[in-house]
């Protein structure tokens, strides 16, 4: 994450902050600079794990709080690939998630022309803000599996 982004993102959470009357902590602060630091498709346990290795010690509550914060305004997104967890990236880009469905290994992928698409065809009358979207299958190694199980079966 460089510099610039790091900075409009403070930008952005420090006037959601104002515009809510809600107060500017240092805790809030460093959790949205680990945030910065964390991997894509972090879960919340992950960043409170990340923030005590670090030796930044704060509740449990607090984390999860203030990444709702984060997601209400519109640092973060939510993600929910499967129902069993929720994860989060720094809403920097649109693009696709593309989840292996028999490992849940995730990649990102470019999805050029996406924007065009939406607004010219599929959302009249309405204005989207950012897209997301799935794109569920197998992973190139769990495909090599697969079919190394098919052959060995034959």
């Amino acid at each position: 994450m460089n510099e610039q982004t790091y900075r409009k993102m403070v930008e952005r959470f420090t006037r959601f902050l104002e515009s809510q009357h809600l107060k500017k902590t240092p805790e809030r602060y460093a959790i949205l600079a680990r945030v910065m630091k964390q991997p894509p498709h972090f879960e919340a346990d992950d960043l409170h794990h990340a923030l005590d290795e670090s030796g930044f010690h704060v509740s449990r509550a607090t984390v999860y709080n203030t990444v709702e914060l984060l997601c209400r305004c519109g640092v973060l997104r939510r993600l929910m690939f499967d129902a069993r967890k929720i994860r989060y990236e720094v809403a920097d880009s649109n693009h696709l998630h593309l989840v292996c469905s028999q490992c849940g290994a995730l990649a990102e992928a470019e999805a050029p022309g996406m924007e065009h698409l939406m607004k010219r065809h599929l959302l009249e009358g309405f204005t989207p803000s950012y897209y997301t979207m799935c794109v569920y299958g197998l992973c190139a190694d769990c495909r090599r599996d697969f079919s190394q199980q098919s052959a060995d079966a034959e």
